[in-house]
């Protein structure tokens, strides 16, 4: 999403939809079609794609994930105001939870139409999946 490059999404959703099964699944695929959505301009698709993965993502209790993709729905322009200020509240609070100040900061850049465009993979990971996994 945020290399805004659509064909490397694409790419990642041929990649994933025939290698993985599940909930979790769903979800990731849903969250992956919500940025290409918002890339190609189909806001309200982008916007019907990110609740139906955060929603999935809520069940399951993936809250770090929750945390990233609301970030990415907030970078992506793909919600309503009050949906926005319900994501960037969740995320927040996860964020500060798990000491993830690189993400906090994403985040308020995020909200004042700021976000940066760095390379993702640049980005400092404050905590890894088993972190989230005991922290619950």
């Amino acid at each position: 999403l945020r290399a805004r490059d659509a064909s490397v999404i694409r790419e990642m959703l041929t990649v994933f939809a025939g290698a993985r099964k599940g909930r979790a699944a769903t979800a990731r695929l849903a969250a992956m079609e919500g940025a290409l959505a918002s890339i190609e301009g189909r806001r309200e698709d982008a916007r019907a794609q990110y609740l139906e993965a955060l929603r999935l993502f809520r069940e399951l209790g993936l809250s770090w994930v929750v945390a990233n993709t609301g970030l990415d729905a907030i970078v992506a322009g793909a919600l309503e105001p009050a949906e926005r200020q319900r994501v960037a509240d969740e995320a927040r609070v996860i964020f500060e939870r798990l000491g993830a100040k690189p993400y906090l900061a994403q985040l308020d850049a995020a909200l004042v139409g700021a976000a940066p465009r760095a390379d993702p993979r640049q980005a400092s990971h404050s905590v890894s999946a088993a972190d989230e996994v005991r922290s619950g």
